[in-house]
């Protein structure tokens, strides 16, 4: 047994397997070669009794030593004595403070490895290195198992045989999916879309029409002709740069009188009457159908009602088909919905339209309730006897114009525009919107106090004192926007509510000149000139009423100035044969100074009307009441009268005559006729 001495509390066996050691941690030759491994006392001797590891090879990096107590390291920096005592048991430093994690199963050993063990002390001395100086251990692990790669060479090394099929894997998912974000954001950025046949950015200048315009294009001809002209009253003088004159043709079916009647004669506008409109539909029909021949168009201009597309076979009511009969226990909401007929909501004669408005009115009000979904904030009234209505408040003045940097899409939806469009639908004899009519509303007593909670939470007090609330919707619900009351009376629209599912179920269509919704990007049919002959060919477009009924949509959406028609509901009930819903014109009369001819775009580039739309324009155009006149008289007994601003009735007279002169434009302009479609000698 070798001799035992102590020196500062570490015991030392003075044996051969011990010897003296430097400052440096490597063997002293000198002094081991002239002292006895058993005379421990010098004091110049480095006081650490370490054990001698077997022969090895040179240290790359002797600068830092790795000392491991019970499993545990500690980072010994160049020229720091080892002092192995009780507050370093649990620890363990590193050269390098920043622990490295346990090599990859598959990645190289590291070079330069030795290890000693002392069974007596459990001290082991470890230099472990790499070609990059950088130290690792088996010991330290990631809880993933596995660490990051620290070079370039052992990141390679993984990716060729490092990973399993599952990694790899999912390392391809992720850069597919980045690569397609990429896609995303690019196409995002260009705006691209598709143009006729060719691909092409669609925030780069479009060419209305493309090229001159062909035989059934009379709607950019008359869209361009009209557009340099300027009203006498239009504040925004539109003209249009790119405008085309008509072909010399097209020139010489215009009579010298027509010609002379759309010039202003001594700064005065002469009225045109359209006497030639007026013969034309007095014509018989093979009078119509010669005139047709000549001017090289296949489809009737103008349909009677009757005839052709419009032949009526019955008008069946909801009442007939359901089987289910009013009695006088019924409200008056529910007679009206017995009384929907196939081709119209409600009879010209129909007592019940005026009664639902009142009730309306006077009603006391049950309960309120936020609408789901919109755009705009809307709220649910409800009525004894279950009777319901929908409310759009007041945001706006009467003098209130659309904003000249707002879209379509974005437009502030006005509640006197849902009243107005009611009452014109009513005098062109459409009868295919729901009763509306407008009602003053105290905010404390009749919305506050019977609102739902979540529209309770929306409520406030403006620095002004007025009662506000601002609901949840897309645009403007916020306390910017908000809905406030004078000071606390509010003035709304009340539209009574469509019949229920189960009654009447609806189908949703999607209109064909519906427009892109787009800040950039232009719907098919603004770029492509015979986009009619498309929708023909598509039921149920191709046979019945229902491109008639799209023509006076367009009609009435172009009198109000409504550009958002992106849809539209039938009832199913009734088959494809029946009428759509003219429904949300909350976006309407809001440019009393502007006519958005694209409105007209079915109108113009289909060339269709019905006989009865068209005499009702005329009525309307020659008097002796025209059409504002119309609508201020129906308008008058409204509870919130004056409804529109006195701009927007003189507007209507307007468009009127604009309306007249495409449908005179369309008769005189012939159309491109299909060699495999032959016409039907029953049209007129």
């Amino acid at each position: 047994m070798d001799k035992e001495k102590v020196l500062n509390g570490l015991p030392c066996v003075a044996s051969s397997a011990y010897q003296p050691l430097d400052t440096d941690g490597h063997l002293d030759n000198a002094r081991t070669s002239h002292h006895s491994p058993h005379t421990l006392t010098d004091t110049s001797w480095h006081q650490v009794c370490r054990p001698v590891a077997p022969p090895r090879r040179k240290q790359r990096h002797p600068q830092a030593t790795v000392s491991v107590v019970n499993n545990n390291a500690k980072c010994l920096q160049p020229g720091e004595e080892h002092t192995p005592s009780s507050s370093l048991v649990g620890r363990r430093l590193l050269p390098s403070c920043t622990p490295v994690k346990k090599k990859l199963k598959h990645s190289p050993p590291p070079e330069n490895v030795a290890l000693v063990s002392s069974s007596e002390h459990g001290i082991v001395n470890a230099d472990r290195s790499v070609p990059n100086g950088r130290y690792h251990s088996s010991n330290f692990a990631s809880s993933s198992g596995r660490g990051k790669c620290r070079t370039g060479r052992l990141c390679i090394t993984m990716l060729r045989g490092g990973m399993k099929l599952k990694e790899r894997l999912l390392v391809g998912v992720s850069v597919a999916t980045v690569l397609f974000t990429l896609l995303l954001v690019v196409d995002l950025q260009m705006d691209t879309g598709m143009v006729g046949h060719r691909f092409m950015p669609t925030h780069a200048r479009v060419k209305f029409g493309g090229g001159p315009d062909p035989p059934g294009a009379a709607y950019n001809s008359f869209r361009n002709r009209l557009l340099q002209k300027t009203h006498s009253s239009n504040n925004s003088k539109e003209t249009l740069a790119s405008a085309n004159a008509l072909d010399q043709s097209q020139q010489q079916q215009l009579s010298q009188e027509q010609q002379v009647k759309k010039q202003n004669v001594g700064g005065v506008h002469l009225h045109d009457d359209f006497s030639d409109l007026m013969d034309y539909v007095i014509l018989d029909s093979r009078e119509r159908g010669g005139h047709r021949e000549a001017v090289g168009r296949m489809h009737p201009v103008v349909q009677r009602s009757g005839e052709g597309d419009l032949t009526k076979v019955g008008n069946p009511s909801l009442a007939d088909l359901r089987h289910i009969y009013a009695s006088p226990n019924d409200t008056v909401l529910v007679r009206f919905h017995l009384q929907i007929s196939q081709h119209e909501l409600y009879p010209k004669d129909s007592k019940l339209v005026n009664l639902l408005m009142y009730e309306m009115v006077t009603k006391p009000i049950l309960h309120v309730a936020q609408k789901t979904g919109g755009t705009q904030i809307k709220l649910v009234i409800e009525y004894p006897d279950d009777e319901q209505a929908l409310f759009k408040p007041m945001r706006f003045p009467r003098e209130q114009q659309t904003l000249p940097n707002h879209f379509y899409f974005t437009d502030y939806e006005r509640h006197n525009a849902e009243i107005a469009a009611f009452h014109l639908d009513r005098l062109l004899g459409f009868r295919r919107a729901m009763p509306v009519t407008g009602r003053k509303l105290n905010m404390t007593t009749e919305i506050y106090q019977v609102a739902d909670s979540d529209l309770l939470k929306t409520f406030f007090v403006s620095p002004s004192n007025n009662m506000c609330f601002h609901g949840k919707c897309s645009y403007y619900c916020d306390t910017g926007h908000a809905i406030c009351g004078s000071p606390d009376t509010l003035e709304g629209s009340f539209a009574a509510f469509l019949p229920d599912k189960s009654l009447a179920a609806r189908k949703v269509w999607r209109h064909p000149w519906r427009r892109s919704y787009h800040k950039r990007r232009k719907a098919q049919w603004e770029n492509d000139a015979n986009y009619c002959n498309l929708v023909r060919d598509i039921p149920p477009y191709d046979q019945g009423r229902r491109m008639y009924d799209l023509m006076d949509m367009s009609v009435l959406d172009f009198l109000m100035g409504n550009m958002d028609r992106h849809h539209y509901e039938t009832f199913k009930i009734f088959g494809n044969d029946t009428f759509p819903l003219h429904l949300d014109h909350g976006r309407g009369f809001g440019k009393p100074f502007h006519d958005e001819l694209t409105i007209l775009a079915p109108l113009l580039q289909c060339c269709m009307i019905r006989q009865t739309t068209l005499e009702t324009l005329l009525r309307f155009h020659n008097g002796p009441v025209k059409l504002g006149e119309a609508m201020r008289r129906s308008m008058l007994l409204d509870p919130v009268a004056p409804v529109l601003w006195e701009p927007h009735l003189t507007a209507l007279d307007r468009r009127v005559e604009i309306i007249l002169k495409g449908i005179r434009d369309c008769i005189v302009k012939g159309e491109l006729v299909s060699d495999n479609v032959d016409p039907d000698p029953d049209d007129t």
